[in-house]
């Protein structure tokens, strides 16, 4: 996590920012804090939307005044970093474009833009299909018509329908009594699937205004709007379910949702996973503002308390809600509330209801509670990083808007009441906000030159503490370092937003590996100076150190493995040493974090990226190999390479009945481990032979030369009397019950043969008597008492006369 003293405002020469100049897509990134999206200080910027991007950025869709013909619409898409990936008009045509709304297209990763368009007079839907890269491919550049019936049609309203096409709602005149309800599912191509210019979802008596929708995850969609059918008093909520083929299938014209005494005002919804949604809304029942929630499941029944379950504190008027999956089939709602001090005006607080209904009480509900007013919050869900708040603040005595990450476990994240996303001396307004990776907010809010002067200006807080912009590494790969013998993985990761010359905040880089998990009642986790802060690690740190992180599902520790220095580049390399390579079936993944060190008080952790090493170099081809019969065996010798062999398991020699050999294990005749082999009775034909190196990862070399033995004629298969003492290695090599190994001597002898295992112990010794020539020697794998020796490493000598012949044995049983 990251540490810090203090939480302040954004740089104190953001106050004092021009605003005259119109954004510039290849001048990118958060810094000062900000990114300015659009407006020039004499433009008006209105009805922004903000939608996450699935990579970690987002799209903001608005309507602009900049050209000369009226409003149009804009989109752009800026990535984690503050980088436009996109920034160009969705419809500049004649006339306005007002209203947008916008939805992903899960199939492409782009948007669905809808609006209200008076090309030809009246006020129109259009709409517009455009790719994650800005491309319009299929519909018409400038967008279509969605309906363009008599009387006005506005407000609209999209939600994707699951299979590339997207359904819109909308508030419709062309009744001339009232205003309606209408809705059209539309193709990937823009092409009506249900009856063309709309149909009615609900045209009941008087008026039903203030649509929202989402998708229902089965190809239709859940609507909720203002309904004055039945009410002198103010407005009551209905809703309605439609299904791909746009039959309703709840009560025919919406189901209440509430109806209770006097207004319920406001509507806003979220689906609930199960085919029906939660709904949130201000409720006058009791004469002051209330929050109530309901649930209504797919057959269109309430779930919950008739009426709603009351979510403000009664006695206290709240409002303004913002709900928010909690991914269980429960919502957070975000909301205002009066203070529990009146002096102190209205707090911004947050209710976690759960999927049965009721409270959950664990919840940290306060938000904000910051002296002045705060107000107008917006919520997204953050999926297992919990949710991210944001609202307009007056603590200042102007407003500004902040942010707030709740945790997963109800808990807020940031500093209490909240980080500023902008604080200056100019109004800040209609902020909104979404998820980003790893618990980042990213929002966008309306900031006000002066009267009817909206710019529109977007930023990112970090996860780990809300600061702004991008002051994590990030890691962009981890992979195995290549053409070497292991050991290394090569981390690559992008600088910190702050590593530069111009701020030079941050100092060093560390790199650490995760290093297991230990459970949350462990006593090593209160041992004294077991673990280190990172945030006291300057850059000049040495030695070893581990850090822990707690979280809900234990506490997982990480070991530090170096520090890297700044040198304000863009992107850093750093070839890091691993545990163990990768052999076999155990790929050996090992998990590694990069922190950017800003001074002795604050860090920030990238997300963390799994490789492993791979020993990418085979050792050498052995060489001259030579083969020689001895009696009815085939003694064969090499040479080694002494190329790539510090990690040299083996030797594999293959043989075959026909010249050209091949490393095929059909043809294996056996390993050893050192250069020697004695291939016992293969038989009397003529004898092909190859041998290979293969080290402990199994990378095998090329082969040797190729030796040949004829097939024994009786004449001069004798071997001739060695000139000096010889031992020749054992066969099979490894073996279990016995082996053989040959002994030459140029006379004879009493030879003492000697067995050691690897701790230099002596298990097995023994006489054996030599003539001039060759003998073989079985051994039966017992000790010098006669039980079986171990699995193991075991190294065999023989001394005859001053001299010492040594080699290597396996027993493996």
């Amino acid at each position: 996590m990251h540490r810090t003293l203090s939480v302040g405002l954004l740089p104190a020469a953001l106050a004092a920012f021009s605003i005259a100049s119109a954004p510039d897509p290849a001048n990118a990134g958060w810094y000062p804090g900000v990114a300015y999206v659009a407006g020039n200080g004499i433009d008006n910027i209105q009805n922004f939307k903000v939608l996450p991007d699935g990579a970690g950025g987002m799209f903001v869709v608005w309507q602009d005044s900049s050209a000369t013909t009226g409003y149009d619409i804009w989109a752009a898409r800026l990535n984690r970093y503050g980088d436009y990936l996109v920034y160009q008009p969705v419809c500049n045509d004649g006339g306005n474009q007002t209203f947008p709304d916008a939805c992903i297209d899960p199939a492409t990763g782009g948007l669905y833009i809808a609006w209200e368009d008076d090309r030809y007079g009246g006020t129109d839907i259009w709409a517009l299909h455009m790719l994650s890269d800005g491309q319009v491919v299929g519909w018409n550049p400038g967008g279509q018509p969605v309906c363009s019936e008599a009387g006005n049609q506005g407000q609209a309203k999209i939600a994707p329908d699951g299979t590339g096409g997207a359904i819109l709602a909308w508030e419709d005149l062309r009744s001339g009594l009232s205003v309606d309800i209408y809705a059209l599912r539309v193709d990937s191509a823009g092409d009506p699937i249900w009856t063309p210019n709309g149909i009615p979802v609900c045209t009941s008596v008087k008026s039903q205004t203030n649509i929202e929708m989402v998708a229902d995850g089965q190809g239709g969609a859940v609507l909720v709007w203002q309904d004055y059918r039945f009410t002198t008093t103010g407005p009551d909520i209905y809703g309605q379910l439609l299904d791909p083929n746009g039959y309703g299938l709840w009560t025919p014209g919406g189901t209440v949702i509430s109806a209770e005494a006097n207004a319920q005002l406001n509507p806003r919804l979220v689906a609930d996973g199960a085919g029906g949604a939660i709904f949130t809304w201000e409720d006058y029942r009791y004469g002051n503002s209330y929050v109530f929630v309901q649930r209504v499941d797919f057959k269109g029944d309430a779930a919950w308390t008739p009426g709603g379950v009351l979510v403000t504190t009664y006695g206290y008027e709240g409002g303004s809600p913002s709900i928010a999956t909690d991914g269980q089939g429960g919502a957070v709602i975000a909301y205002r509330e009066e203070s529990f001090y009146s002096s102190y005006g209205t707090d911004i607080v947050a209710a976690h209801i759960l999927a049965s209904g009721t409270a959950d009480y664990l919840f940290d509900i306060w938000i904000c509670s910051a002296t002045g007013d705060q107000a107008f919050p917006s919520i997204a869900y953050a999926g297992a990083d919990g949710w991210v708040v944001a609202w307009q603040d007056m603590r200042s005595g102007n407003w500004d808007v902040y942010a707030q990450r709740i945790g997963a476990d109800g808990r807020q994240v940031w500093a209490p009441d909240g980080v500023p996303m902008l604080a200056t001396t100019y109004p800040e307004q209609s902020v909104a906000v979404v998820a980003g990776n790893a618990g980042a907010a990213l929002g966008a809010w309306l900031f006000e030159n002066s009267p009817n002067d909206n710019d529109l200006y977007a930023t990112r807080l970090n996860g780990d503490d809300g600061a702004w912009g991008h002051p994590e590494p990030t890691l962009l790969s981890a992979a195995d370092t290549p053409s070497d013998q292991g050991g290394h993985v090569m981390l690559t990761w992008k600088a910190s937003e702050r590593d530069t010359r111009t701020m030079q905040e941050i100092t060093h880089y560390t790199i650490w590996r995760e290093a297991g998990v230990v459970a949350a009642d462990s006593p090593e986790l209160a041992a004294p100076g077991a673990f280190i802060d990172p945030a006291t690690m300057v850059s000049d740190f040495t030695g070893t150190a581990r850090r822990i992180v707690v979280s809900a599902a234990g506490a997982t520790t990480w070991e530090y493995v170096a520090t890297v220095p700044i040198r304000y580049a863009t992107q850093y390399n750093f070839n890091t040493p691993t545990l163990s390579d990768s052999v076999g079936g155990d790929p050996a993944d090992e998990t590694y974090q990069v922190l950017s060190h800003a001074g002795t008080f604050l860090f920030w952790q990238s997300e963390v990226m799994n490789a492993h090493s791979v020993d990418n170099l085979a050792p050498a081809a052995p060489l001259m190999l030579s083969a020689q019969r001895v009696g009815n065996d085939v003694q064969l010798s090499w040479s080694p390479s002494g190329a790539n062999e510090n990690d040299l398991r083996d030797y594999a020699i293959y043989r075959a009945g026909a010249p050209g050999v091949t490393p095929e294990p059909s043809l294996l005749a056996g390993s050893a481990g050192q250069a020697g082999f004695l291939d016992v009775a293969p038989g009397a034909g003529p004898l092909y032979y190859i041998v290979t190196a293969v080290d402990v990862h199994e990378n095998q070399s090329t082969p040797s030369n190729e030796a040949q033995i004829l097939a024994p004629t009786g004449i001069g298969n004798t071997p001739s009397i060695p000139a000096a003492l010889t031992l020749m290695p054992n066969a099979p090599n490894p073996f279990g019950a016995s082996t053989r190994f040959r002994v030459g001597s140029p006379e004879a002898g009493m030879a003492r043969a000697e067995l050691y295992d690897v701790a230099g112990r002596r298990v097995w010794s023994g006489e054996i008597p030599l003539q001039a020539g060759w003998r073989d020697v079985v051994f039966d794998a017992r000790d010098a008492h006669g039980q079986p020796l171990a699995s193991g490493v075991y190294f065999y000598r023989i001394h005859l006369r001053g001299e010492t012949r040594t080699h290597k044995m396996v027993i493996a049983r």
